[in-house]
């Protein structure tokens, strides 16, 4: 619980954050929100399975770009291409949440 709610604290300035609604494209078996925090974009993203999967997110305004996002508190990336990510979600219970870092830019007006 103290994890969760650091992570939380850590994370307000984006919670309070504008979405961007219309942005992604997901499977359909993930939840997910795009919010802009400064120069960032995050994704959070939450299965709504309680199967294992593979998700695939696109964000149609970086469609050429080639970027990282990095997953926050796993210690790990994901690659971006033409503007598309996959990620595993183990579970119904698994979240994942990312920050590409730079791209408000290219999908804010």
């Amino acid at each position: 619980m103290t994890a969760v709610n650091r992570q939380i604290t850590g994370l307000a300035p984006v919670l309070n954050a504008p979405f961007l609604d219309g942005a992604l494209a997901h499977a359909p078996g993930v939840d997910a929100a795009v919010k802009v925090h400064g120069n960032d974009l995050y994704v959070f993203a939450g299965s709504a399975q309680a199967d294992s999967q593979e998700a695939e997110f696109t964000l149609g305004c970086l469609p050429g770009s080639v970027l990282t996002a990095t997953v926050l508190d796993e210690g790990r990336t994901v690659a971006i291409s033409n503007g598309a990510f996959r990620d595993t979600f183990a579970d119904g219970n698994a979240v994942h949440l990312y920050r590409i870092d730079g791209a408000a830019a290219a999908c804010t007006p």
